[in-house]
């Protein structure tokens, strides 16, 4: 039986900079940190640093309306 590198690692919190040094280290495809600089999760792909995608964000400072005082 061989062991193989697999799992799920929790992404690191670090900046720019921070993030850049794994880089010329050379990190893992795949390797994922949230970068504190940009507020952003990224994923590394064997060449360039990609922003993750988790879903659609608002900005609390724009939002107008009312509350709907409905039951929940």
């Amino acid at each position: 039986m061989s062991l193989t590198k697999a799992g799920l690692v929790q992404p690191q919190v670090m900046t720019t900079l921070e993030r850049d040094l794994l880089r010329a280290a050379g990190a893992d495809t795949g390797r994922l940190v949230y970068n504190s600089t940009t507020s952003t999760l990224q994923q590394w792909n064997g060449s360039d640093w990609g922003d993750v995608l988790v879903g659609p964000t608002v900005d609390a400072a724009i939002l107008t309306g009312e509350v709907d005082g409905g039951s929940f």
